[in-house]
């Protein structure tokens, strides 16, 4: 196997873990306010890594290189990513006019479930593609 195909995997992992990690510093009872703007902003910068880095594994192969699960994680993959940078976008947002727009923190409030649930799933998809090119080859 190619170097290449595990770097996305490796910052992929970390950013499914900061993802959870963020949405727990606010979850919670007690809120930790900079930590979670801190994390907010390392995790999508590393999203916008890890999907740089995806395009640039799988060009000298081609996507027929990889197995069935592939479609799938792709697919899911334009949505989570969509989500996780809408959700940074709103965050920032709302740091620099400091919530005065209580729309936006609703809507961030309310995204942050559906960031919760498709950026983890998109992890699974592709621990699945990994998985399987270990099996094929």
């Amino acid at each position: 196997m190619v170097l290449q195909f595990f770097i996305h995997p490796a910052i992929a992992i970390f950013v499914v873990s900061m993802t959870i990690l963020t949405f727990l510093l606010k979850a919670r009872k007690k809120k930790f306010f900079k930590a979670h703007y801190v994390s907010g902003i390392i995790t999508v910068s590393l999203a916008a890594v890890a999907i740089i880095i995806a395009f640039w594994a799988t060009r000298p192969v081609g996507f027929d290189y990889f197995p069935d699960p592939n479609p799938i994680h792709l697919m899911v993959a334009i949505p989570a990513a969509s989500s996780l940078f809408i959700q940074g976008t709103m965050g920032i947002t709302m740091l620099l006019y400091r919530r005065s727009r209580a729309k936006v923190y609703m809507m961030h409030r309310r995204f942050a479930r559906l960031v919760e649930i498709i950026v983890p799933i998109q992890g699974i998809l592709g621990h699945m593609v990994l998985y399987y090119l270990y099996v094929r080859y």
